[in-house]
């Protein structure tokens, strides 16, 4: 699977940590592999790079520590189309319950006064999600309709004065959609990102929001997790 890039060109999904890569010419490749009686699963991804296929050999130790070694030879060909199936997160939910929420505003300079609102605040979030176009509706203390285009090209929004680039991705095998706002114009002591992952859970009766802050020097806030019960649209 051809991981995330974001300038200047840093992989954040290579096996060694944040690693300095070309632009045009890194892919990786996930294959997993159940031992027993379960069966084993493959993904296929568009790498779209403009590129021969190419086959490598790996090998994993087993994580049970049972001593197991598992080899995979892997395949890249250019044009494939993705066939997992991924989450969808239409629906009407309200807020219900907060966790590491005003440490989380805090760490963005968030005033008391507002912080104490916010987390007060009982907002309903309306999602229309139909293929790669997301759609968010907020109703509460502030109100928003924005839409994003799952990795499809950044959007422009804003928060307060800062203003962030919006790169909206599947996260998580497809189990959950993620926004990266990334800072235009943060000064040093705010954040340089915040990492907005939704998925579903409790067989989808509850919307989990998590957020966190990434700053300039690499350091991250704590994760605030807002869970929102589906209500009748």
């Amino acid at each position: 699977i051809r991981h995330r890039i974001k300038p200047p060109h840093q992989c954040y999904a290579c096996k060694n940590g944040i690693s300095a890569v070309p632009a045009n010419a890194h892919r990786h490749t996930c294959v997993t592999i159940h031992a027993g009686n379960k069966e084993s699963t493959s993904v296929r991804v568009n790498t779209n790079l403009d590129q021969p296929a190419l086959t490598r050999s790996e090998s994993h130790v087993d994580p049970s520590g049972m001593g197991v070694g598992l080899t995979a030879n892997v395949t890249i060909d250019e044009k494939t189309t993705l066939t997992t199936e991924c989450c969808n997160l239409t629906g009407k939910y309200r807020l219900v319950h907060n966790h590491n929420f005003d440490p989380f505003l805090k760490t963005q300079n968030v005033p008391m006064l507002i912080r104490k609102a916010a987390c007060a605040s009982r907002p309903i979030h309306t999602i229309t999600h139909n293929g790669n176009t997301l759609r968010i509706q907020v109703d509460g203390i502030t109100k928003g309709d924005t839409t994003f285009i799952i990795n499809g090209p950044p959007s422009e929004s804003n928060i307060r004065h800062l203003k962030f680039e919006d790169h909206v991705t599947y996260a998580q095998n497809g189990s959950a959609i993620q926004v990266r706002k990334v800072g235009q114009n943060t000064p040093k002591n705010a954040a340089a990102e915040l990492i907005i992952t939704r998925k579903l859970g409790n067989n989808g009766h509850n919307l989990l929001l998590a957020s966190r802050a990434r700053f300039h020097d690499g350091s991250e806030s704590l994760e605030a997790v807002q869970t929102f019960h589906r209500i009748p649209s």
